[in-house]
């Protein structure tokens, strides 16, 4: 009879074996490395950190480091400000860039200025500050007025036009005929083939008359040719010329009226730039305000002075464009000019 067979299934034998078998191994290697001697080693120097240690962190062109807005150890996100520069020495290069630029141009308009007059200029007289400005006197429509009847250039035009429709009667009376009286007084001393004669002394008076009857067109021809110069050319010339003066006219009275206004606003722009550098000076001095502050606030100063004194070289400009278009410019009007001028040395 057969008897029945046991299988174990328990794996705590084979795991008995594996961990004695382990000990074993490190414990006789462990033995050996300390006994065992050592003849050489390389040292190599390192260093051990975590990951997001410090960085550094430079500017693209870089400055003067005027305030540190964070702290070490503080969390900064991407976007929050790190340091802010102070750009007082890029402001004062572009200032003087600005300035380099300026003495060029008033160089340039110095030779334009030569050219036209025919003589060297040298430093301009700037513009006193007690002077009056002249008003702008009367509408539009009259200085348009003024100007159709008494611009220089526009009644040359005129007579130019005269003048065409005159030639159209001159060439007009080729048709008619002519009648001439001549008188010719002659003394001579040559007689035939140039021999030597008495001297002699002939006078004639007559009448000529000359009646055309045909001479192939040339006279019809110039008629026609007068016209087309009386109308095409004169006519058109003129025409031009009047729209380009009553456009000039009218371009320059409302420059003159604006140019008033700017002067106005551009004085309450400098009252304001300069109470506005003031108080950030005040404030700098308490130290609530930066160098750029005020840097900032003196540039507004300047460039509201710099307005200004444009709207006034305007105003006196187009005022005085209205004289010469409307055809009234006198000598008084230029020394009147010239009166508001700072003389030089004062």
């Amino acid at each position: 009879m057969d008897q029945p067979v046991t299988v174990e299934t328990s794996d705590r034998r084979p795991r008995f074996i594996g961990v004695v078998i382990v000990i074993i191994t490190f414990g006789i290697f462990g033995l050996w490395s300390l006994v065992a001697p050592l003849q050489s080693a390389a040292l190599v120097p390192g260093k051990v950190m975590v990951k997001g240690s410090r960085k550094n962190v430079e500017h693209l062109k870089g400055g003067i480091v005027a305030e540190l807005p964070v702290r070490d150890g503080d969390l900064v996100a991407a976007g929050d400000l790190l340091v802010l520069l102070d750009d007082t020495q890029a402001r004062a290069d572009k200032v003087l860039t600005d300035e380099i630029e300026a003495e060029n141009e008033a160089a340039l308009a110095r030779e334009s200025l030569s050219e036209l007059t025919g003589t060297y200029v040298g430093d301009l007289a700037p513009l006193r500050t007690d002077f009056e400005l002249p008003p702008l006197e009367n509408t539009m429509d009259y200085w348009v007025k003024l100007a159709t009847e008494s611009n220089a250039l526009l009644r040359s035009k005129h007579e130019a036009v005269a003048a065409a429709k005159d030639g159209i009667q001159e060439q007009k009376g080729g048709h008619y005929p002519t009648v001439d009286l001549v008188y010719s007084n002659q003394t001579s001393d040559v007689g035939y083939d140039n021999q030597q004669s008495p001297e002699r002394q002939t006078e004639y008076i007559g009448v000529d008359i000359n009646i055309p009857l045909y001479s192939g067109g040339s006279t019809s021809a110039r008629v026609r040719e007068a016209w087309a110069t009386y109308y095409i050319i004169a006519r058109e010339e003129e025409e031009a010329t009047r729209r380009e003066v009553l456009k000039r006219t009218r371009e320059a009275w409302l420059n003159t009226r604006s140019s008033r206004k700017r002067i106005h606003a551009a004085q309450l722009s400098v009252r304001s730039a300069t109470k506005s550098f003031e108080a950030m000076s005040k404030s700098f001095n308490y130290g609530t305000v930066t160098t750029a502050d005020v840097l900032e606030a003196l540039h507004a100063r300047t460039r509201s002075e710099r307005d200004y004194q444009n709207a006034l070289y305007q105003y006196i400009t187009n005022w005085l464009a209205l004289k010469p278009e409307s055809g009234i410019l006198e000598d008084s009007d230029l020394q009147q000019v010239n009166s508001w001028l700072l003389a030089q040395g004062s």
